[in-house]
């Protein structure tokens, strides 16, 4: 059934082929297959006052003389560098050296310190008015400072963002 199919639609795909190249022929036959254009009727030619060739002005371009770098553009190697022009030695001032960065206010005192028996481990107290911290050596205090040495007599303390570091001397909270 199929192949049957198959072969009908072959004869008819194969005589509408030999259709359209019959139409093509007969219309290619009807008319010439070369046209010919013409130019148009108000055509004019440019005027020209002087047609000459002008050789004196093709001399005058032939004795310019090039003065560029010579590069040879077909080559990749880069041309040497210009001479450096000598610069002139002046007194400039030199330039003031920057002071870097303020150094590193903590808003806290350090006030304590307490010492586990058992381990060795101390513990910091830091205040900075109403509240207070307890915090052991590698903690943070506040978020955004951590305690790095706790001694005696002081505290080192770094900020985490910026790594700068201050030392705070142990205070003694007031009285009352």
């Amino acid at each position: 059934m199929w192949k049957r199919l198959r072969i009908y639609v072959l004869i008819a795909l194969l005589l509408v082929l030999v259709l359209l190249g019959v139409l093509y022929l007969r219309q290619n036959q009807a008319g010439p297959l070369v046209r010919v254009f013409s130019a148009p009727a108000q055509y004019t030619p440019l005027q020209v006052p002087d047609p000459t060739l002008r050789l004196d002005l093709q001399e005058r371009k032939r004795q310019i003389e090039y003065t560029g770098t010579h590069r040879n553009i077909f080559s990749a190697s880069l041309p040497p560098p210009p001479a450096a022009a000598v610069p002139v030695a002046q007194s400039v001032p030199p330039p003031p050296v920057p002071a870097g960065p303020p150094p590193l206010a903590i808003p806290f005192t350090y006030f304590g310190y307490v010492e586990d028996p058992r381990s060795g481990r101390r513990r910091g107290a830091f205040t900075n008015g109403e509240e207070v911290w307890i915090a052991a050596e590698g903690e943070t205090v506040m978020t955004r400072f951590r305690v790095v040495q706790l001694g005696s007599a002081n505290a080192v303390i770094e900020e985490v963002s910026s790594g700068r570091r201050a030392t705070l001397l142990l205070e003694q909270p007031p009285q009352g």
